[in-house]
């Protein structure tokens, strides 16, 4: 057994050898030679292994694949927490929105921009613009639907304000008080 055992790793150490070998003298020779089959102890040809390392080494990836494939990993592994992860900020902001309503998630917002506007001007004038090259093209979509269509799909003008502050908004609950005053 052992002497059975020294003679198939005798004949994959010049398997080996003799694989890099030719690889050597194949670069510098135009002709191509067929490589030889030799068995390895795993039961694969030298052949058959190289060929595979070199299509391992053939595929470059870029970090949006690697992305792609770690989210694909973890939908299969984690499902649930994928759903959480999504799941709960989606539900937290509408939560949000229908607490606070319309009007004041656009102020709201309006004011963050402002704010982002006053720090970063040159990112937020390049940010705006792509806003509005999206608003133009929505526009052009929105002329191929029925009137009453593209007006409940319509987009905010980007381009300023309306003028009004957060303070000087109506307060909801005085609105509320007056009808609980009326009844």
């Amino acid at each position: 057994m052992q002497k059975k055992a020294c003679v198939r790793r005798q004949q994959w150490q010049e398997a080996v050898f003799d694989e890099t070998e030719r690889d050597h003298l194949d670069r510098l020779t135009p002709v191509q030679a067929e490589p030889r089959q030799a068995e390895t102890p795993m039961g694969t040809s030298q052949g058959q292994t190289k060929r595979m390392v070199g299509l391992a080494r053939g595929i470059r990836l870029g970090r949006g694949s690697v992305l792609a494939m770690g989210f694909a990993l973890l939908l299969i592994w984690k499902p649930g927490l994928v759903l959480a992860v999504i799941g709960v900020p989606i539900v937290l902001a509408v939560i949000a929105y229908l607490t606070v309503g319309h009007e004041r998630i656009a102020e709201i917002s309006a004011v963050s921009w402002r704010k982002f506007q006053a720090r970063r001007p040159k990112r937020a004038e390049t940010l705006r613009a792509k806003a509005d090259a999206l608003a133009l093209q929505w526009d052009m979509l929105l002329d191929h639907l029925p009137e009453s269509w593209a007006e409940r799909l319509a987009l905010p003008d980007l381009s300023g304000s309306n003028g009004t502050t957060l303070q000087d908004a109506p307060d909801p609950f005085e609105r509320l008080a007056r009808e609980i005053r009326n009844d």
